[in-house]
């Protein structure tokens, strides 16, 4: 775990993204599920979606075959409904739900599956993590994909596609602006960004630019703080 007076390199996208869509969010909230990945927030970030993600992955990597998607959302369904843990039966019934949206508006792509690439880019002192969730080629083309499950501003889509492009481009990667996509799950939209990394670079800078100075400052909440045990105490 990030300790709190460490100074941050690299960072993945998707915090740039949350960052130029944060609107009246403090920075500080923004960050500490970034800093502190093993607690809270953070840890929720980490365990929620992955699941259908790589789940996706795989429905894809050995030929679509429905029987991976049945068997998976059918051994989460018995985790949910024996479970009784709150937090874990949401995150479970979140998972079945976003392969189910899947089933509808995108398992029918013939996406032929490639490596995903490790690729970053870096904004002003920072480098951003931009591998995409699926890296595919369809009708000759090869497209970056990012898999989206809940609802997120327009600026945080436009971000993730932008960055995840000119880190492709910076790798020698081929990729036409209409082919980094982000597929919205619930709803079926597949979108692409409205502007290009030269749009928006300055709005990129200042945010990669206020995270190095707000990374110091971020801290703990005290609700997820260890307490002291009494034994401590009593020996202070």
């Amino acid at each position: 775990m990030t300790k709190p007076g460490e100074v941050i390199t690299q960072l993945p996208m998707s915090c740039l993204a949350a960052f130029v869509a944060k609107a009246g969010r403090s920075p500080e909230s923004i960050l500490r599920p970034y800093k502190f990945r093993e607690v809270g927030e953070g840890h929720a970030r980490i365990i929620c979606h992955p699941p259908a993600t790589v789940l996706i992955r795989k429905f894809y990597k050995l030929g679509k075959d429905f029987k991976i998607l049945d068997s998976a959302t059918a051994e989460w369904r018995r985790k949910a409904n024996s479970t009784e843990n709150k937090s874990v039966h949401a995150r479970l019934l979140s998972n079945i739900a976003a392969i189910d949206a899947f089933r509808v508006h995108f398992a029918g792509r013939d996406f032929e599956v490639l490596p995903v690439h490790r690729i970053s880019c870096q904004i002003g002192q920072l480098v951003f993590a931009a591998s995409p969730d699926l890296w595919v080629r369809e009708n000759g083309e090869e497209r970056l994909i990012k898999i989206g499950f809940g609802t997120k501003k327009r600026s945080y889509v436009d971000t993730l596609l932008i960055v995840m492009r000119r880190a492709a481009t910076l790798h020698q990667h081929i990729i036409l602006p209409q082919n980094a996509v982000y597929l919205h799950v619930q709803t079926g939209q597949e979108l692409v960004s409205r502007f290009s990394y030269e749009g928006m670079v300055l709005t990129l800078t200042a945010a990669a630019r206020e995270i190095v100075e707000t990374w110091p400052k971020v801290t703990q909440k005290p609700s997820v703080l260890r307490p002291r045990s009494r034994a401590a105490s009593a020996g202070r």
